[in-house]
């Protein structure tokens, strides 16, 4: 879905697509728990799901996960039989579920998941701290703590953008 030059950029919108969604979303929960109770952001939550599997289902390409198309081909026409040159030269990798789970062979794999794991993990935890040193340690009003969670989320979400521009043009 990305051409391989610009495959650190996509992750890294992703990754700033998932501080947007922390950024925003938390405030957003916190508010609708607060005002209309717990069970009610949950339903929140699940409508926004929902919305979301539509918008995957409706803009996603079939083709997605495989190699994509030649230039100018239509991903919604057929593929060519199997067995023709021109078959052969749109290979489509295994993706079923052995195929995913083959995948936790590889260190390179567990390696990803345990840096990913210890970063959110550090910054949930330091989340959880944050409001109590704006207040109390850095003297600053509760009032405050939400612009101040906004100025930490732009700052993730402008770092993860241009940390995926930087990979793509160290390859």
């Amino acid at each position: 879905m990305v051409a391989p030059e610009k495959k650190s950029q996509a992750v890294a919108i992703m990754f700033a697509g998932l501080t947007v969604a922390n950024v925003l979303g938390v405030p957003f929960g916190a508010l609708v728990g607060e005002r209309w109770g717990w069970r009610a952001a949950f339903w929140a939550v699940t409508a926004i799901g929902v919305l979301a599997l539509a918008g995957i289902a409706a803009l996603v390409p079939a083709w997605a996960g495989r190699v994509p198309p030649a230039t100018g081909a239509d991903p919604a026409l057929p593929k060519p039989a199997a067995g023709t040159d021109e078959a052969a030269s749109d290979p489509v990798p295994p993706s079923g579920l052995r195929a995913q789970v083959r995948a936790f062979r590889s260190w390179q794999v567990w390696l990803t998941l345990a840096a990913t794991a210890l970063s959110y993990g550090g910054m949930f935890g330091a989340f959880s701290y944050i409001a109590y040193t704006f207040t109390e340690v850095s003297g600053f009003a509760q009032a405050d703590v939400a612009w101040l969670l906004m100025v930490y989320g732009v700052g993730l979400v402008v770092g993860n953008l241009a940390g995926g521009r930087a990979a793509d043009r160290d390859r």
